[in-house]
């Protein structure tokens, strides 16, 4: 039993190290920028940053909301970081053969468990940080505190585990962690110890539902078969074929489609946010360049699910009677449709409060949308450095935007 695995264990480690190495090998420029950009010393911040997120939880004034807050905070953060590496988790075209092996259930549960500590290493330093601040405060419930604090990473493995193999029933007993785990750090002490073993049974009851829950599929028959998206569907398909094929390249990995998706809308509203804190002085031009500026980046991810889906298909598509700017074209248009999105919500604030003249607010929104459509040629003929090359463009248009602003 052991053999098997160690055995099921290296050969799935194998895939997943040369899947995530060729990947980072070949975007090792975001790694360098965020290092970088980060506060604190090179890359300290990557580390500390998170660590006091997590101290934050567990060492704020008691409030149950807060408690609540953080607690989703830290659990959805562990799923933004998995899902990217879903297939290198999933263990490739090996898996197909294994699933044929008469394998255990708990075998293959012990097996993802490993895998899944692999995955989150970069994730356990700021917990082991986070654990030795807390001890050195010196306060006398520092030792509940920790082990609260892990119980809350356990907890979040197992979400990251419901969110790659699709068993939503599981998260029934980690809600029941969240509540236990949230109630325990505000109510009195006497209620510590009962509260925290009933959220460590949560976590082994998520635990062994996932185990044995039955996987879904990525979408119900009951929302395949719903009658209005099915009647979008059609009509998508009937008046404009090409961007229903978009929709679905950037649907086939929903977890990276959501990442690039909300992130230029979060973005949006934290620099509304920004600008009002600033009470709509002079510095809410500047924070719309820079928002701009980041948001194009996020956004020119995008292009690059595009392309690799039309790849799938290039010898079909070469025998179509189309021109070779077809899908450039309109991938261009539908990345600057998405991009209008969060353009409209930076701009809506500085249009009500009258913040600039309108023909400057003109030029800005021209400029953003060929600051998009020149991230498409950078990744056309970039290369593997396209990544970095579209930083400095959109490092340059936002100096030389800001360098254009009226003074």
């Amino acid at each position: 039993m052991f053999d098997t695995y160690l055995l099921f264990t290296r050969l799935r480690l194998r895939w997943y190290i040369r899947a995530s190495g060729d990947l980072l090998a070949r975007h090792w420029q975001w790694f360098l920028i965020a290092g970088l950009l980060v506060p604190n010393p090179p890359f300290v911040g990557l580390f500390y940053l998170p660590a006091r997120g997590l101290e934050a939880v567990f060492s704020h004034e008691p409030r149950l909301l807060w408690q609540f807050v953080g607690i989703l905070a830290v659990q959805l953060a562990a799923i933004l970081w998995i899902m990217p590496q879903r297939q290198f988790y999933a263990g490739g075209g090996f898996m197909d053969y294994a699933s044929a092996l008469p394998l255990s259930k708990s075998l293959c549960l012990a097996v993802d468990l490993t895998l899944l500590f692999v995955a989150n290493s970069l994730l356990i330093v700021p917990a082991f940080i986070a654990t030795a601040h807390i001890l050195a405060a010196q306060s006398p419930d520092r030792l509940f505190r920790v082990c609260a604090l892990w119980l809350l990473l356990a907890s979040a493995c197992i979400v990251q585990m419901v969110a790659l193999k699709r068993r939503p029933i599981a998260l029934t007993g980690i809600a029941l962690t969240d509540v236990a785990l949230g109630s325990s750090l505000v109510l009195p002490d006497v209620l510590r110890l009962p509260l925290l073993t009933l959220a460590l049974a949560g976590t082994i009851a998520g635990l062994l539902i996932s185990r044995q829950a039955k996987r879904l599929s990525p979408i119900p028959q009951a929302f395949a078969n719903f009658r209005p998206l099915s009647s979008a569907t059609r009509t998508a398909g009937r008046y404009s074929p090409a961007f229903l094929i978009q929709c679905k390249a950037v649907a086939a990995r929903p977890g990276l489609a959501v990442l690039r998706l909300s992130m230029p809308i979060i973005l949006a509203l934290a620099a509304d946010r920004l600008i009002a804190m600033f009470i709509f002085d002079w510095r809410s031009l500047p924070v719309v360049i820079l928002a701009l500026a980041a948001i194009s980046l996020l956004l020119s991810g995008i292009y690059r699910t595009l392309r690799d889906a039309h790849a799938t298909m290039r010898a079909y598509l070469a025998s179509l009677p189309t021109s070779s700017h077809y899908w450039p074209i309109r991938d261009t248009a539908f990345v600057v449709l998405l991009g209008v999105v969060p353009l409209c919500i930076l701009l809506w604030p500085l249009v009500v409060h009258e913040l600039s003249p309108w023909f400057v607010l003109l030029a800005l929104a021209t400029a953003y949308l060929a600051l998009l459509v020149s991230q498409r040629f950078l990744l056309t003929f970039g290369g593997r450095n396209a990544v970095l090359y579209g930083f400095m463009l959109a490092a340059v248009w936002s100096g030389a935007a800001l360098a254009a602003l009226p003074r």
